[in-house]
Formats: C-alpha cells, sequence, structure tokens
C-alpha cells in the first residue's frame, strides 16, 4: 500500500499531535505548550526569582540544621524533577520551613546536626516521603485536594503569610529570635524592644519602601533583583560585616554527588513517622497552594500529576544530599509576581542555582540578612488577601470561622495541626441539594448522581447535609425522567430509592 505525498503529511501530522498530547498529560504538564515570547518572559522571572529566593533557601539551612551549601541543591534538581512529572505550571518545589521544623526537631535527637550521620537521616527522610507520595499517586489520592474549599484556601494562605512574616520580624530588626512559634517569636520581639538596631531596622524599612513602590508604579520592573545585587556590592565595599550587620557569610560551592542514604533498616522504620508528618504537610500545603494559582490564572491542575512531580523531587533531593522539599506558598507568590506562567521559570532558577554553585558562592556571602528577611517580609504581607476576608465574614460567619482554623492549622504546632484542619474542612464536604458545599460561596461541585449517592448515604447514616435551611432555599436538581416525591425534596437526592 503506497500513501501520497499528502496522506503521508496528514498521518505524520496526526501522530506529532498525538504524540504531543500524551506527553503533555503525563509529562512536561507544567511546561507545555511553550510559546517563545512567554518563554522568554518566564526565563527573566525565573532570574528575578532567583534573586530573590536563593538567600531564602540558604536560610531555611539554619532550621534544617544542615550545611548552607544544602539549600542552593534544593532548588536545583528537585526543581527539574517536578518540571517534568509534575502538572502545575505555578508551583515552585523547593525548601520549606514547615516540612524543615518538622524533621530537625526529632533528627537533632538522633545526630549531632549538620554531621554525616545527620545528613544520612535526613536524606532518608526525603526517601521515605517520596515513597509514600509515590503510593498516593498509585492510589489516586489527589482528590484529597478536594477537601479544600475556598475559604479554607484564603485563610491557609493568610497563615502563611502571617507566620512568614512574624518570623522575618527578628531578623528585619536586628533581634535574635530563638523560637519558631508565631507567638513566641512576638513575644521574645516585643521583650527586645529596647535593644532594635536602628541602622539595620532603618536599612530594612527602606528596602521594603523600595519593593512595593517599585511594585505599584514599575510592576514589572526586576525591583529585588536590582535591590539583591545593589546591597551584595554594598555590602562588600562598604564593609558593613564590620558595622554590626549579620551577613550570610561564607558559602562552599560545587556539585552535588549523587548517593544513597547510609541508613540501617531499623533507623529508617524510626524515620517512618516522621516522613509521614511531612507527607502529610506536603500534601495539604502543595494542593493548597497549586490550586489557588490555577484558579486565578483559570487554568486546570492534576493533583495526581503534581503529587508524582513532587515524589520525585524528593527523590531528587535524597539522592543530592539535601533534605524535603516542598510546594512553597512563598516562593511560588514570589514566581507569580514576577511574571511566571510556567515551569519555564523554575528551569531559569535551577540554571541560576548552577551557576552560583559553580562560579558566584563568594559574592553572596555579603548579602545581609535584614535585606532578604525584608524581601520576604514584603511576599508574606502581600499573601494576605484582607478583602477576601472581609467578604467572607460579611457572608457567612461559619465560613469565616472555617477560614480560621485553616490559619491557624497553618500556624498551629504539630500536635494541633491535624484537629485544626478536620474542623476546617469537616463542614463543607457534602454537598447541598443545589450542587454547592457547605458555604454558599465555597468552591462548586457538579451536581449528578454522585450528588444523589451522597444525599443517599448521609440520610442512611443520619449525617447532617448542611446546618441551617439550605435545602429549603432552592428546589432540587433533577436528572430528565427522574420522579420526584417528598422524600426527595427533604434528603435532596435525584431520585428517592424508597418509593
Amino acid at each position: 500500500m503506497t500513501l501520497t505525498r499528502n496522506e503521508a503529511r496528514t498521518v505524520v501530522n496526526l501522530f506529532r499531535r498525538t504524540t504531543n498530547e500524551a506527553m503533555s498529560s503525563y509529562l512536561f504538564g507544567g511546561l507545555l505548550p511553550v510559546k517563545p515570547c512567554q518563554a522568554l518572559k518566564d526565563a527573566l522571572a525565573g532570574l528575578t526569582l532567583a534573586s530573590m529566593n536563593i538567600p531564602q533557601v540558604l536560610g531555611y539551612t539554619r532550621i534544617a540544621g544542615t550545611p548552607v551549601v544544602t539549600g542552593l541543591y534544593t532548588v536545583l534538581l528537585p526543581l527539574i524533577a517536578f518540571a517534568i512529572f509534575g502538572s502545575s505550571r505555578h508551583l515552585v518545589v523547593s525548601a520549606d520551613s514547615a516540612t524543615a521544623a518538622i524533621f530537625s526537631s526529632s533528627l537533632s535527637r538522633m545526630a549531632p546536626l549538620a554531621s554525616e550521620k545527620y545528613m544520612a537521616l535526613v536524606g532518608m527522610v526525603a526517601l521515605l516521603t517520596s515513597g509514600l507520595l509515590l503510593i498516593a499517586r498509585v492510589l489516586k489520592l489527589g482528590y484529597l485536594a478536594d477537601f479544600l474549599s475556598r475559604t479554607v484556601l484564603v485563610g491557609f494562605l493568610t497563615g502563611v503569610g502571617i507566620q512568614v512574616g512574624v518570623a522575618m520580624l527578628g531578623d528585619m530588626l536586628g533581634i535574635n529570635v530563638a523560637s519558631h512559634r508565631t507567638p513566641e517569636q512576638l513575644w521574645e520581639i516585643a521583650r527586645a524592644v529596647p535593644s532594635i538596631s536602628a541602622q539595620i531596622a532603618g536599612l530594612s524599612t527602606c528596602v521594603v519602601a523600595i519593593i512595593i513602590l517599585g511594585r505599584r508604579f514599575a510592576p514589572r520592573f526586576p525591583v529585588s533583583l536590582v535591590v539583591v545585587i545593589g546591597m551584595i556590592a554594598t555590602s562588600a565595599w562598604l564593609h558593613l560585616a564590620e558595622r554590626g550587620f549579620a551577613v550570610i557569610g561564607p558559602v562552599s560551592g560545587g556539585l552535588p554527588s549523587l548517593k544513597w542514604p547510609d541508613v540501617e533498616w531499623r533507623e529508617a522504620l524510626d524515620l517512618l513517622p516522621i516522613a509521614t508528618s511531612c507527607f502529610i504537610m506536603i500534601i495539604a500545603q502543595s494542593a493548597a497552594t497549586s490550586r489557588v494559582y490555577a484558579a486565578i490564572f483559570k487554568e486546570r491542575v492534576d493533583e495526581n500529576a503534581d503529587i508524582l512531580g513532587i515524589s520525585a523531587a524528593n527523590a531528587a533531593a535524597a539522592l543530592s544530599g539535601t533534605f524535603v522539599v516542598n510546594g512553597s506558598p512563598t516562593q511560588t507568590a514570589m514566581a507569580s509576581e514576577a511574571g511566571a506562567r510556567s515551569q519555564v521559570a523554575q528551569l531559569a532558577f535551577a540554571a541560576v542555582a548552577l551557576v552560583v554553585l559553580l562560579f558566584l558562592t563568594g559574592p553572596l556571602q555579603y548579602l545581609p540578612h535584614c535585606v532578604l528577611a525584608s524581601i520576604v517580609f514584603t511576599i508574606a504581607v502581600g499573601m494576605v488577601d484582607v478583602r477576601s476576608l472581609g467578604d467572607i465574614r460579611r457572608k457567612s460567619r461559619s465560613a469565616f470561622h472555617r477560614c480560621r482554623c485553616a490559619g491557624n492549622w497553618r500556624r498551629a504546632g504539630d500536635s494541633a495541626r491535624n484537629c485544626a484542619f478536620a474542623r476546617a474542612t469537616r463542614a463543607p464536604q457534602l454537598p447541598t441539594a443545589h450542587g454547592h458545599l457547605g458555604a454558599g460561596h465555597d468552591r462548586p461541585v457538579g451536581a449528578g448522581a454522585g450528588d444523589a449517592r451522597i444525599a443517599n448515604r448521609a440520610r442512611t447514616h443520619r449525617l447532617p447535609l448542611r446546618r441551617g435551611p439550605v435545602l429549603r432555599q432552592r428546589r432540587p436538581l433533577r436528572r430528565r425522567g427522574a420522579r420526584s416525591c417528598r422524600h426527595s425534596a427533604r434528603t435532596g437526592s435525584m431520585v428517592c430509592p424508597g418509593c
């Protein structure tokens, strides 16, 4: 059988289109399709993101108890792995303060900080977390993200903003804060007010003002990049470290060496609860962040693909000698405000990290801590959506209570997180008769046969569908040909099985 030229061209185009659709469905979901003009903008956003986040990931190593260079490793291979296997075009997978605090508080009792044994345990925690995420992907547990309504998401990001903003105040004012809990940090800052350094506080105020004014009058100009470069040059020229300004200090360079964590089987079993805590934090935090930005830009996101991407990122982190990575709300907000619209920005970020590891670890040591803290503080303030909080409070006090519970979950200690998260997500899950979640302004769900089964199951087990008279507000949705009766009107089902 001989094909003509047009028929052969049609077959080739069809094969190419099918291959691209398959690749975009399973791999490179956060990259494809790539538009040259937008890719250039994303690359510039990646440079800006690197200028703000490289010093930040170095700071996370202080929480994790690992060498400073491991912070750069978290934005090298893990970013590339998530760009290949992930689905979200906006989620930035990197070091995170929450997961760092979870494993460092437990591993510090098993080995000295930053020792070879400690780094092996840190790598095994990342590897176990990757395995748990892979199991979640096989079981398709991405639907757990459906338990996060709009009120929970707003409260979640508000809690993140408050936590990060308060954590940055100590460095901005020149105060040493030892606690990792927000109320205790505020108390330590209040006690140390008389010892605040005027010059450090003044420099921090100037940096915050410059960044805010730059975003107001020149939103596309990389103000933070200019501030970072200018402050590194100024610090090196004026020797700010000798004038009372704390700087990052020497950073060792070089590429990471790939190796398997040297941990015994019994020790790996002891690390499993720590990895489970990191797994729960990653599922909740990454799903909430990716869903928020997918809603902002009106895009679809595959939570199961994101779980696989974060699993691959943590496997890469474990083999490259660094700690657990997570979908970071702070860094995702930085990337979005810098203009990133795909994972091209994160690949550019990884390329910059590679260049820094090879050639630029020397100048980075002059960056003052107060400048870094001021940049992160401006991002944290922008994550507190006061307008949405006010709208939620005016529409429903119960929804505002769930929003507050979500914020408290993000800022609470380990023992209170699960309880607060359950309170935040429990009420709005069962759909009402008109096909919405419990609060009228929560994220809608599709009405159909699934709603009927849930409503009938709730009636069978005597579960409340909704607090208040929501079922009487609208007539229940019915499929064509469905019968109506007083039972179906009361239970909200499409077809009453008892009639």
